[in-house]
């Protein structure tokens, strides 16, 4: 079989003077990534090309080694993105999907290469998940000068906390282009479920320590007090 390895990068699987949009949809323990690539067909390249580019069977984990094989198979323990591939007249409209466990979207093959820095964090003690960038922008801008637009969207049925964008009927969105590359992410969601969410018997025995910690050292002072006039008066009563 032959092998050719080739770079994979972010949101975007092959594309060169088109434009991309990612949607995430973010619940307590799943983020849902959608993305969408449309690739115009021009003097330097023809449609036909244009859909042997994009690869239907395409690795979700950026640790997973990535080739370029023919055919283009599925291989046994590999998490794959679904995809589907729609004919726009001039082009074609690329779709890649797939359902990450929330904790584990930081190896998503396609916001490690977007971004410098992708952060997803839930603290359980606020009952937030926060998802932030840092302030160097998209980093496909960088890689291909003949991509005119990235577009990042978010959307959730969480209550947003805050965020650094205005959201449009419920939905934060981040542009990104040549001119415009430097706005990081950050976005702060409340957990729906973090209070219902059953604590383990360590952590119940944790929680009660916390809260009667106190009252119990307390009350063993006392204890050990009691204990030790009792037996002073008790030594007093033998020796007498």
């Amino acid at each position: 079989m032959k092998k050719r390895i080739i770079i994979l990068i972010s949101f975007i699987f092959l594309l060169c003077g088109c434009s991309a949009e990612t949607t995430l949809t973010v619940s307590d323990d799943t983020i849902f990534e959608d993305v969408s690539v449309k690739y115009y067909e021009d003097n330097e390249i023809s449609k036909p090309q244009i859909k042997g580019m994009f690869r239907k069977y395409q690795p979700v984990y950026k640790d997973v080694e990535l080739y370029d094989e023919e055919p283009d198979i599925k291989k046994d323990g590999i998490d794959y993105y679904d995809f589907s591939l729609k004919d726009i007249g001039a082009g074609y409209n690329a779709k890649y999907s797939y359902s990450y466990p929330i904790g584990r979207y930081v190896k998503a093959r396609g916001a490690s290469k977007a971004f410098k820095s992708l952060n997803v964090i839930r603290n359980y003690d606020k009952g937030t998940i926060t998802i932030s960038t840092d302030n160097s922008g998209c980093k496909l801008f960088n890689i291909f000068a003949d991509l005119e637009s990235f577009t990042l969207n978010i959307k959730s049925n969480n209550e947003v906390v805050e965020a650094n964008v205005e959201p449009v009927n419920g939905v934060y969105t981040w542009n990104y282009s040549q001119s415009n590359n430097s706005q990081n992410v950050y976005i702060v969601l409340k957990m729906d479920n973090f209070k219902e969410k059953e604590e383990t018997p360590a952590q119940q025995d944790q929680q009660f320590y916390k809260d009667y910690g106190i009252f119990i050292a307390i009350g063993a002072i006392v204890v050990f007090l009691v204990g030790v006039k009792i037996i002073t008066k008790m030594s007093r009563i033998n020796y007498e």
